[in-house]
């Protein structure tokens, strides 16, 4: 009897210990690895919430960098800023639709001695403010990009983006020095975009959602600044939690504090306690298992331990958020596993989402607003990697530059609305009279256009032309402006680089503006076909 009860005690003792090993193993794997590397995927978490948020910012900045881009480097503002042309710029930006259509609230021009040309400042609801931050020079002169700025780019155009304080309110500030349409030449002066960092702003930043971002400014800045998780331009991004919210913080141009942009940090699908109930609960039926059935221990829980730290050491090591460790169960770690899985589905969601509004930032950045075609950015790009490879080079090449004819006289006769939709007009009846898989259609500037022939000669160049002039011709668009045409016609300067020649796409541009000109002088709707390049 005293033997069993010695055996009694010596085996309550074992229990005893077996429970209190595991229950100290369970602790350790939770408190040295599990809660450590969940707390790093949320981490990661929130690091890609703020990449999100500056990713929005920036797609914004960059719309008013391209509309700025494509309005400032054109002859023909360079040559109205040259002369001080006031009306010109009023006539052809003060409209409630440019106002409204790139939403800004603010338009300036200034020549390059840093005098005010003309500008306008206007509400949303396109009211007319009296702004002094851009029409005193001591006020905006830190904002203009100087012409020796200008002449050390080596003459090519310029473009900053400043936050400051416009009548007490944040607001951000585009500046694009103005350049002639070829880029290079000493700067006219400087074309200003701004618009109030406001709850439109943020309603843009977070369409479907505008309760996710929110705008501090003011006393509140002190603290705030204090724990940023990240600067608007600046390269540093380490997550800090402050009053349940992620914060970036905005400085003006004399790096002051101007203002916050704040999300709410993602909610955390694990518990972060060192002990929950579920917790407990297992380690009662481990106990309860291990008196029976010790291999049961090993398969039930031992592996699926392993399971979750090799999976979570694999997405730690190589960022593929794809892995899942697909337990199945419904004990405590088979609880965390799922809360793993949900967790590590989150991130995989974030990296898709950042990815997809990456793309989406870079087609915006090739695409003309207005026509839907690829922009002067793209067409670049796009011969730049014509030029690099090879095997183009053995192959002939045709450009085609297309002016509309007399369409500033349209503009004065109908409006800028209407020769909007003339652009959109004329921009499809392109892409329509060519082929997509092998020529490049996009807008230029202003009324130009450029299409890249691929592996097209000299002959079918003049072909595509004959055709482009005669589709416009046949769309039949009523005109009826100065000297014009009864309907809308085109203009086309033709340049084709043989198949033994090397690829100058500078080269091709001049001599397809020299054709156009030729085509122009010889009384337009025609195209004219220059020497081989």
């Amino acid at each position: 009897m005293l033997l069993q009860s010695k055996l009694r005690k010596r085996l309550l003792l074992a229990v005893a210990a077996a429970f209190i090993c595991i229950f100290s193993l369970q602790a350790i794997i939770r408190y040295v690895w599990t809660l450590p590397q969940l707390d790093q995927l949320a981490h990661y978490n929130d690091k890609l919430d703020v990449q999100r948020v500056n990713s929005h910012i920036n797609q914004l900045i960059m719309l008013n960098k391209n509309f700025a881009y494509d309005n400032a480097v054109w002859d023909e503002s360079y040559l109205m800023a040259n002369t001080n042309n006031a009306q010109w710029f009023q006539d052809n930006y003060f409209t409630k639709q440019t106002f409204s259509h790139q939403i800004v609230n603010g338009i300036y021009f200034y020549n390059a001695k840093g005098e005010l040309i003309t500008g306008m400042s206007a509400s949303h609801h396109f009211e007319k403010m009296v702004t002094p931050e851009f029409t005193e020079p001591k006020l905006y002169n830190s904002l203009l990009i100087k012409p020796q700025d200008v002449e050390q780019n080596n003459f090519m155009p310029l473009v900053k983006v400043r936050f400051v304080d416009v009548l007490g309110r944040p607001a951000v500030v585009t500046s694009q020095s103005i350049a002639p349409t070829n880029e290079y030449g000493p700067s006219a002066g400087t074309m200003l975009l701004w618009r109030y960092a406001d709850e439109q702003f943020t309603e843009l930043l977070a369409p479907y959602d505008k309760d996710d971002i929110e705008i501090h400014k003011g006393l509140e800045l002190a603290n705030i600044f204090k724990h940023l998780s990240s600067e608007l331009g600046s390269d540093s991004n380490d997550p800090i939690v402050y009053k349940g919210r992620l914060f970036i913080g905005v400085r003006d141009v004399y790096g002051n504090p101007l203002l916050a942009f704040s999300i709410v940090q993602s909610p955390r699908l694990y518990n972060q306690e060192m002990f929950d109930v579920s917790m407990l609960a297992g380690l009662l039926m481990a106990m309860s298992i291990l008196l029976l059935f010790y291999w049961f221990i090993s398969v039930r829980m031992i592996q699926p331990v392993i399971k979750m730290l090799k999976t979570v050491s694999y997405v730690s090591l190589t960022n593929d958020y794809s892995l899942r460790t697909k337990l199945s169960g419904s004990s405590e770690l088979h609880r965390l596993g799922h809360l793993i899985d949900q967790l590590l589905s989150v991130v995989e969601h974030q990296q898709q989402t950042l990815h997809q509004q990456n793309e989406r930032l870079e087609q915006l950045s090739n695409t003309d607003p207005l026509t839907g075609l690829a922009n002067r950015r793209y067409l670049d790009s796009y011969l730049d990697t014509l030029s690099s490879h090879k095997a183009n080079q053995q192959l002939p090449l045709s450009l085609l530059v297309i002016d509309i004819d007399f369409f500033k006289s349209f503009n004065d006769t109908f409006g800028h609305s209407q020769g909007d939709r003339v652009l959109k007009q004329v921009a499809t009846a392109l892409v329509q009279l060519t082929h997509g898989a092998t020529d490049l259609v996009c807008r230029f500037g202003g009324e130009e256009f450029v299409v890249v022939l691929e592996n097209t000669d000299k002959d079918n160049a003049a072909h595509v032309a004959d055709n482009l002039c005669r589709g416009i011709a046949d769309l039949k668009i009523a005109h009826g402006g100065k000297n014009a045409a009864d309907y809308v016609t085109i203009s086309i300067g033709v340049a084709t680089k043989e198949a033994t020649a090397a690829i100058d796409t500078q080269k091709l541009f001049e001599l397809a503006d020299e054709a156009l000109y030729q085509a122009k002088h010889q009384g337009r709707n025609r195209f004219i076909t220059a020497k081989v390049a």
